[in-house]
C-alpha cells in the first residue's frame, strides 16, 4: 500500500466541491472528479496511483487542447470579421481578446497590431480594455524583470482584468511569484472577481506550490449546469449585432492548462517507482503530444528496459525509440507493433522526425492506418493520429479523414473529448463545416464548464460567416 501522504503531502482535501453537487456522474472523461475521489480515500494501492498519474496526464492532455481550440477560436472570430472591424464596427472586447490570445503565445508583434486597432474603434472602450492595451504596448518596452511590477505598483492597474492578465503574463516572464501572491491576496479581499483566483492559483504554480495551485481551481462538475461566473475575461458583447453574447478570453483556461500539466507533472516526479514502464510511458506519450512543461523530464525512451513483447507501455517506449531512429525503414519498424496506442505514436513520432526522404511514405502509412482503424475504439491512438495526420495534410484533407477516427453521435460521452477538440479545431481550420465544429463546441461545453466560450464562439463565427 502506499501511503497517499507520499504524493499529496501539499493537497490538503483535494478539490472542493461545486455549488453543493455531492454525487458526480459516471463519465469517463471526468478527470478531476476521479482524481478527487483518489486523493481523498485513506490509502492507495500501487494500482490506484498509478491510475492517479493516468487520470492526471489526461487531464492535462484535454485542458491542453481545450485551450488550443479556444485560442485558435478567438483568433479567427476577430480575422471572420476584420472587414467589419475596419469600418469602426467590430467590439474594442473582439479585438482585445485576440491581442491577448496572440501575447500568450509569446508573437507581442501581433498582439500590439491588434491592440492598437482599438484606438479607431468609436464604441465604448472599457476601461479594462484601456489597461489591457496599455500592458500590451509596455510588454514591447520593458527593459528587466525588476520593472515588470511597476505598472501595479505606480497605480496604473485598477481593473481586476488587467491584474490577472498582467500577473500571468509577467510571471511567464520572471516575475516573483511571493510577490504577486501578496498582492492579488490584497487585491481579492477587494473583489470577488473570478479572474483573480486564477491568477492566484498560478502564482501558487509559480512559486513551486503545484498540487495546492491545483486544489485552488474552481471545479465545475459535468452536466451540472453550473458555470463560471462573469467577468471581463469572459462576457464581452458585439456592439453592432443583435447576437448579444460571450466572447471569452483565453485567460482562465490557459491557468487551467498551466496548472493541469504542472500538477500532473509532480505527480509523475514524486512517484516512487519512477522508473517503471508505465511512468516513462506516460511522459513519453506527454512528450510526443508536445505538453510543453514535459519536455524536460527524463523518460528514458532510450533505455526502456527488459519488457515482454505484450507489455503495452514497453511496446510503447520501443516504438517512440524505433521511430526517433530517422535512417530506420518506417513500414518494417511499423509492422513490428501490434498494440493501437504504440502504433499511432510510432507513427506520430516519425512524422515529427519525418527526414526528405521517407517524408512521404510515413504520411502514406498515417493515412492507411486511419482508414484501417474505425472500429477502434482507443481514444488515445486516436489523438495521437490526428496530431500526426495534421502535419503532413491540409486542413480539408485532415478534417476528411478524421471521420474514420469518430462516432458519429460525436458526443463525450462515446468519443475522447481531446479529439473533439481536435477534431473541431482542424475543422475551424477547414472552416466550411461551422455547423458540425458548433456542435462539437456545445457537447464539450455541457461536460466542461469552464471551456463554455467555446460553444459561444462558434456560434457567433457561425452568424459572421452565415450573414457577412
Amino acid at each position: 500500500m502506499l501511503s497517499t501522504v507520499v504524493l499529496f503531502s501539499f493537497c490538503g482535501k483535494g478539490k472542493e466541491k461545486a455549488d453543493g453537487v455531492t454525487e458526480r456522474g459516471n463519465l469517463e472523461s471526468d478527470y478531476i472528479g476521479k482524481i478527487t475521489a483518489l486523493i481523498n480515500t485513506d490509502s492507495l494501492a500501487g494500482q490506484d496511483s498509478l491510475k492517479l498519474l493516468q487520470y492526471a496526464y489526461q487531464a492535462a492532455s484535454l485542458d491542453a487542447r481545450l485551450y488550443e481550440l479556444q485560442n485558435a477560436l478567438v483568433k479567427s472570430y476577430f480575422w471572420a470579421c476584420h472587414a467589419k472591424c475596419e469600418k469602426q464596427r467590430c467590439s474594442p472586447g473582439n479585438i482585445i481578446a485576440a491581442s491577448v490570445a496572440y501575447a500568450l503565445d509569446g508573437n507581442l508583434d501581433s498582439a500590439v497590431v491588434l491592440a492598437d486597432l482599438t484606438n479607431r474603434e468609436l464604441i465604448g472602450k472599457s476601461a479594462e480594455v484601456a489597461e489591457i492595451v496599455q500592458l500590451i504596448r509596455l510588454l514591447i518596452e520593458h527593459k528587466a524583470d525588476g520593472d515588470l511590477l511597476q505598472p501595479y505598483y505606480d497605480g496604473r492597474l485598477k481593473t481586476p482584468a488587467a491584474i490577472d492578465f498582467w500577473a500571468i503574463i509577467t510571471l511567464d516572464m520572471g516575475a516573483p511569484p511571493d510577490n504577486w501572491l501578496g498582492i492579488l491576496t490584497r487585491e481579492i479581499k477587494k473583489s470577488s472577481s473570478p479572474s483573480l483566483k486564477y491568477a492566484f492559483a498560478y502564482a501558487q504554480s509559480k512559486s513551486g506550490n503545484p498540487l495546492q495551485a491545483w486544489r485552488l481551481l474552481p471545479d465545475y462538475v459535468p452536466l451540472a449546469n453550473s458555470f463560471p461566473p462573469p467577468s471581463f475575461n469572459e462576457e464581452v458583447t458585439i456592439g453592432d449585432s443583435i447576437y448579444s453574447q460571450k466572447i471569452y478570453l483565453t485567460v482562465d483556461l490557459y491557468v487551467i492548462k498551466q496548472v493541469s500539466q504542472a500538477f500532473s507533472k509532480n505527480l509523475l516526479e514524486k512517484y516512487p517507482n519512477q522508473n517503471s514502464a508505465s511512468v516513462k510511458a506516460l511522459i513519453a506519450l506527454a512528450k510526443t503530444k508536445g505538453l510543453e512543461q514535459f519536455k524536460n523530464l527524463a523518460a528514458a525512451v532510450d533505455s526502456p528496459g527488459e519488457q515482454p513483447p505484450q507489455n503495452p507501455a514497453g511496446q510503447l517506449l520501443n516504438a517512440i525509440r524505433l521511430a526517433e531512429i530517422k535512417s530506420g525503414a518506417p513500414a518494417e519498424n511499423l509492422a513490428t507493433l501490434s498494440d493501437a496506442v504504440s502504433r499511432a505514436a510510432f507513427l506520430k513520432t516519425a512524422s515529427d522526425n519525418a527526414g526528405p526522404k521517407n517524408k512521404d511514405q510515413v504520411r502514406e502509412l498515417i493515412l492507411a492506418e486511419i482508414d484501417s482503424s474505425r472500429a477502434n475504439r482507443v481514444w488515445e491512438s486516436k489523438v495521437l493520429l490526428s496530431l500526426a495526420l495534421r502535419q503532413c495534410v491540409s486542413p480539408s484533407k485532415a478534417f476528411s479523414r478524421m471521420n474514420n477516427l469518430g462516432v458519429s453521435d460525436l458526443s463525450v460521452r462515446n468519443n475522447s473529448p481531446e479529439w473533439l477538440a481536435i477534431y473541431a479545431e482542424t475543422g475551424l481550420e477547414e472552416s466550411s463545416q461551422m455547423a458540425l465544429v458548433s456542435q462539437i463546441g456545445f457537447n464539450l461545453t455541457q461536460h466542461y464548464p469552464y471551456a463554455i466560450g467555446v460553444y459561444e464562439l462558434m456560434q457567433n463565427l457561425n452568424h459572421i460567416c452565415k450573414y457577412y
